[in-house]
């Protein structure tokens, strides 16, 4: 009776055959190898033909990218020209008013005035003492706050503005009553025409006054610190004589006179 309670106890108690336990762990860590190694295949032919994808992209993508920055330099130059072509147009008519208007001391006063407003609104050439303010970016291009942003020259030309300019320009392009300034992606544009880094604006103004003012507004303490503080360029040098050019401003469509 008690070998039957033994043989039933180790019966209970080992429920598998020694040989099946010995076995059964084996398939299944073979079935999760062989399930490892397939996946491992599947995800390298996916990226395998993720890569050649882009690969077969890249040469299609280079020569957009290149079209269109040549697209740009010639439209940059198309650009050029038509002001060398306008710049010439307004000193020949220039001259025709000279010599329509020099012939009476009527028109001389007519004259004299043309050209103050001229001066005033941007269109015309001016020479006199200012000051030249260059700010540039930063070392540190991955970084924005190291970046020279349109805000930045706007707040600028305005603290110019401020402390009595009476002309300015950024790097070579006349300011006039309704000139922008503005960010098309990474670049700067005055009047739709790009500016880059490091901006020259040059200002002329009363020199008693233009350049101490300037130097003493809160805006160039600002980009003083900047220097420090991101590494960008900035710097105020007085000028005796500044030449600034003028520049074409279009008519106004809705603005008329009284």
């Amino acid at each position: 009776m008690n070998g039957y309670r033994d043989a039933l106890a180790e019966l209970l108690d080992r429920q598998l055959d020694h040989g099946y336990r010995q076995t059964e762990p084996r398939k299944h860590s073979w079935a999760l190898r062989a399930f490892s190694a397939v996946t491992a295949v599947v995800i390298g032919l996916l990226i395998a033909v993720a890569y050649q994808n882009t690969q077969a992209a890249e040469p299609h993508q280079a020569r957009t990218k290149d079209a269109l920055i040549d697209r740009v330099h010639q439209q940059r130059i198309h650009t050029d020209e038509l002001a060398e072509q306008a710049d010439t147009l307004r000193d020949s008519y220039t001259q025709a008013q000279q010599e329509a208007l020099a012939g009476s001391s009527s028109g001389q006063r007519a004259l004299a005035d043309l050209r103050e407003l001229e001066a005033l609104v941007g269109v015309a050439k001016v020479r006199g003492p200012g000051v030249v303010v260059t700010v540039g970016d930063g070392p540190v291009h991955n970084d924005a706050a190291s970046l020279v942003q349109d805000r930045d020259v706007q707040t600028i030309v305005n603290a110019l503005w401020f402390s009595g300019a009476e002309a300015i320009s950024i790097d070579g392009q006349r300011l006039t009553p309704v000139s922008t300034i503005r960010t098309a992606g990474d670049a700067i544009l005055v009047d739709f025409r790009p500016v880059t880094s490091p901006y020259e604006i040059k200002a002329i103004g009363d020199p008693a006054t233009l350049p101490r003012t300037f130097r003493k507004h809160e805006v160039a303490d600002r980009f003083f610190e900047y220097t420090h503080k991101y590494g960008m360029k900035f710097s105020i040098n007085q000028k005796e004589r500044l030449t600034l050019m003028g520049t074409t401003m279009s008519a106004p469509r809705y603005a008329t006179g009284t």
